[in-house]
């Protein structure tokens, strides 16, 4: 018989799930109740919560199976599952304070190696964490919980939005040889950083391999296998052992087989092959056949099954699978320099262009560095381990037999990350090598090339911990060379540095007494003559990822670093490299800024996709002294600003728009001061793509002293097109929250709140053609009148849609028209359904004044009850519908 869950026992697994508190499930039956839920219907219960965001999809199906454990361990909240293995799974989850999605890897306790002290495994998961680095995903901690009476141990790591190269040979098929060099290429740079630091992955594989935006290759499960026998195949039967085996080193099958960074290389290896045939190295055959194969054969080469890799991919493939551990490369630096060398021969310009990390010289950065100045600070280690930005490096042959040993040593050598992570080789000056300064990662970004200084730490027989950390300098040579030396000696050193030093001041003394030619005249005049000095090479600073403004940052001013995201697009366009890597600037918070943001692309060479962000608790304020606008933007695509306050008080605008803004986005801002308008916007165009509209959203304009304009619309070289005001508060006591004083196509006015206006929504141009306006579900509240036309919309249609919206405590009118030939038959000239379901606490008499426009005819409501939580402003649930409120479906809703 089919398992049966009831209404009561759905809700006591919600319950008991604690995804929910005991006091809201109480409420739950009353509230889907009076929303039209049939609670008699556990499927109809579970959608309505999914709908309204309490759960998951997963969350809602695993409860209507009866389950309510699993949803919480320990401070971790599962959202989803993003992938199941043969002893794990992996979930999407979410931390219960700081709401930080991340990816968790539940594992059993049974999985936990056994034979490893709680003080040596702390130790590995504290190196595990430390690992940052751009082809790696990073892990953010390794915690174990209880569920139910059963404990498992969570290894939380960053959740990366894409899929695995497993996958996409799955769905896709074989790669072409140089996309699928270049996925290995980066994986072998991350792998490269973590034997550096004592890390060997023992289970590289497709499936482990990542593929997030920008094609940047992630590397997973790093440090499992040395912390869980996450690797040792289950038994030969489970298809999911023999996917891991098939990508296994021989030595790994041997009992006491030695496990170090060539083992790495191997499975990297038949990653690589995997790419290229869509098949394992030894695909086929029984388990046991596929079991002991890579310590019996060679796999077939891969020019055999595909003609079209080259020779030389071929070659290093080769030599990544050696059967003997001898036979590979020594480290994961040579592999990617050798696949650097393969992919600059074959790839045309355009590929390279598009993969600028390919072309990283070896020794570019030492030449520009080489004459640098010796004294300005060097990055400490200790802030410059975790960044990656200076790496250590042996020039030893081959690596120890002994894992431990393998595992304690660094790399040989070091290679730029998928962002060109800046790092330097621990050998010699003549075989130093460092990649070109096109970024680094973290604090020690904050060091420019000019004043980069290459440190040299030797290598001894302590852990990488003590090698990156705690290792103080060599001392000088004067110090460390102690010779035996006699009396005679240094009366002899003495007395012939006396005799150089009077040698030279008779030879200088007889120069002066010489006969000076006309010639050596001349030349003397000329030599005298000064020059023009000798431009310095110009300098990029090293940064990768997030360019930071702050006290601590690399820049102080937000002009600064706009300045270097332009400067570096225009080196990146001038030497032919990729210029399609988004940028993001970080602001800190806590401070004000008084400068403005003034971007004018109307040359068209400002990169796109920029984003300035302020993310911390309090917001950063701009507050420039002038009287200009304090953001002014033209033609700037897929730009993003986000979480400011701004101080517009004396301004004629706070924020100009106009030009091409596809994708621009204003997010989260807060404009105080008193100016005359808020928003200005003339000739700003978005496109009619939902991604590409401009877009203001959840910003609050708030003004304290009447009059002024929220959002002005004025005439541009073009209609203002295509742009969305979505969540926002407007806070008067304005003249009008928004004005159309010119043309304006394609623009929605939603889920947005404006109180405390003379007028809500002003067309103010006589004779503004009105063409694809939308004003849907918005709150109106303490106006005089909603929206105003000064006269009637020209055209035999209008082409406005007003649906779902609330107007409460409106003096006069919700709709009016001031003057016009026609103004009592303009409500037919709206199209059929435009105008529905619309609310008004205001009792309208009928028939309706001479101008005013019946916006409640169809599915609307007059004299309406409208019930809010709160009238506070300051409040988030401002205007935000009571549980009982019969039009909790209209008006701004949606706010956040």
């Amino acid at each position: 018989m089919p398992f049966q869950l009831t209404p009561d026992t759905f809700f006591r697994c919600l319950q008991r799930s604690a995804l929910v508190s005991e006091d809201r499930v109480a409420s739950l039956v009353v509230e889907l109740g009076k929303e039209g839920v049939d609670v008699g219907q556990p499927q109809a219960i579970a959608a309505a919560l999914v709908r309204n965001g309490t759960l998951t999809q997963w969350q809602a199906k695993e409860l209507l199976r009866g389950k309510h454990r699993g949803f919480i361990l320990g401070k971790y909240r599962l959202l989803s599952v993003l992938a199941r293995g043969g002893t794990s799974t992996v979930y999407l989850a979410e931390h219960s304070l700081m709401r930080r999605r991340c990816a968790i890897k539940v594992l059993p306790k049974t999985n936990l190696r056994g034979a490893v002290d709680p003080a040596r495994f702390q130790r590995e998961t504290r190196v595990v964490a430390a690992l940052e680095h751009t082809n790696i995903v990073r892990a953010y901690d390794v915690d174990k919980a209880l569920d139910g009476k059963n404990e498992v141990h969570l290894f939380v790591m960053e959740f990366v939005d894409g899929d695995s190269l497993q996958d996409r040979v799955a769905h896709m098929g074989p790669m072409p040889p140089l996309e699928a060099a270049n996925y290995i290429r980066q994986a072998a740079d991350g792998l490269a950083y973590a034997h550096s630091c004592g890390v060997v992955h023992g289970n590289v594989k497709p499936a482990n391999l990542l593929v997030a935006r920008g094609d940047i290759i992630k590397i997973l499960d790093l440090g499992l296998a040395k912390l869980f026998n996450d690797v040792t195949p289950a038994p030969i039967e489970k298809e999911q052992a023999l996917a891991t085996a098939n990508f296994l080193a021989p030595e790994q099958f041997v009992k006491g087989g030695t496990v170090d960074r060539r083992t790495d290389i191997y499975s990297l290896g038949c990653t690589f092959h995997f790419l290229l045939a869509g098949l394992p190295p030894f695909p086929g055959g029984t388990p046991r056949q596929t079991l002991i194969s890579p310590s019996t054969k060679q796999p077939v080469s891969i020019r055999e099954i595909r003609d079209d890799v080259p020779a030389d991919l071929a070659e290093i493939l080769s030599r990544m699978m050696a059967r003997q551990p001898a036979d590979r490369y020594r480290t994961a630096d040579e592999v990617s320099d050798e696949l650097r060398k393969s992919l600059v021969k074959h790839a045309d310009p355009k590929w390279l262009r598009q993969n600028p990390a390919v072309l990283s010289s070896p020794n570019a950065l030492e030449k520009r560095t080489a004459n640098r100045s010796t004294d300005a600070k060097t990055p400490s280690p200790v802030s410059a381990a975790p960044s990656a930005a200076i790496r250590t490096g042996s020039t030893s042959a081959e690596p120890s037999d002994s894992s431990s040993k393998s595992n304690a040593s660094p790399s040989n050598g070091a290679r730029p990350s998928e962002a060109s992570t800046a790092l330097v080789k621990g050998s010699t000056p003549s075989e130093r090598s460092t990649p070109p300064p096109t970024s680094a990662k973290s604090r020690a970004t904050t060091v420019g090339i000019d004043v980069l200084k290459v440190l040299r730490i030797d290598q001894h027989d302590s852990s990488v911990i003590d090698t990156v950390i705690g290792r103080r300098r060599r001392k000088p040579w004067f110090l460390r060379v102690r010779p035996k030396l006699s009396l005679e000696i240094i009366a002899l050193v003495l007395a012939s540095a006396v005799a150089a030093v009077g040698g030279l001041v008779w030879y200088g003394s007889r120069e002066k007494d010489l006969p000076v030619h006309p010639i050596e005249q001349k030349s003397a005049k000329l030599a005298a003559v000064p020059g023009p000095a000798a431009a310095p090479a110009p300098t990029r600073p090293l940064i990768d990822g997030d360019i930071r403004v702050g006290p601590r940052g690399h820049f102080k001013t937000i002009g600064e670093a706009i300045d270097f995201v332009r400067e570096s697009y225009a080196h990146d366009v001038l030497f032919s490299t990729s210029t399609g890597k988004p940028r993001a600037i970080k602001v800190a918070g806590w401070h004000t800024y008084p400068e403005r943001i003034d971007i004018d692309n109307s040359d068209f060479h400002f990169p796109k996709a920029l984003r300035i962000i302020c993310d911390d608790p309090v917001p950063a304020i701009l507050a420039p002294p002038d009287h200009e606008p304090v953001v002014r933007l033209h033609g700037v695509e897929r730009f993003s600003l986000d979480g400011f306050e701004i101080d517009a008080a004396g301004k004629k605008a706070a924020i100009d728009l106009s030009g091409y803004l596809v994708g621009t986005r204003l997010r989260n801002l807060e404009i105080g001061g008193d100016c005359d308008t808020s928003i200005l916007v003339h000739g700003a165009m978005g496109l009619e793509r939902p991604e590409s509209r401009c877009i203001l959203d959840h910003l609050v304009l708030r003004r304290r002293r009447p009059g002024g304009t929220g959002v002005r619309f004025e005439q541009g070289i073009n209609p203002s097109s295509n742009l969305t005001i979505t969540g926002c508060r407007l806070f008067g006591p304005f003249e009008s929250a928004i004005a159309f004083n010119g043309p304006a196509v394609g623009i929605a006015v939603r889920e947005s709140i404006i109180s405390r206006a003379s007028v809500g929504i002003l067309f103010e141009r006589d004779g503004l053609a009105v063409k694809d306006l939308a004003i849907v579900n918005n709150t109106f509240h303490k106006l005089d009148r909603g929206i105003v036309f000064r006269d009637t919309p020209p055209g035999p249609t209008i082409d406005l849609t007003v649906q779902r919206n609330l107007f409460d405590a409106v003096a006069n009118s919700e709709m009016f028209v001031e003057r016009g030939s026609d103004r009592a038959g303009l409500l037919a000239r709206f199209p059929k359904g435009a105008i529905t379901g619309n609310w008004t606490s205001r009792k309208v008499d009928t028939p309706l004044p001479d101008g005013q426009i019946d916006l409640f005819a169809s599915g609307g409501q007059t004299g309406a009850a409208l019930k809010f939580q709160t009238n506070d402003q300051d409040d988030a649930r401002f205007l935000a519908p009571t549980a009982d409120a019969p039009h909790k479906t209209l008006g701004a809703v949606i706010l956040k």
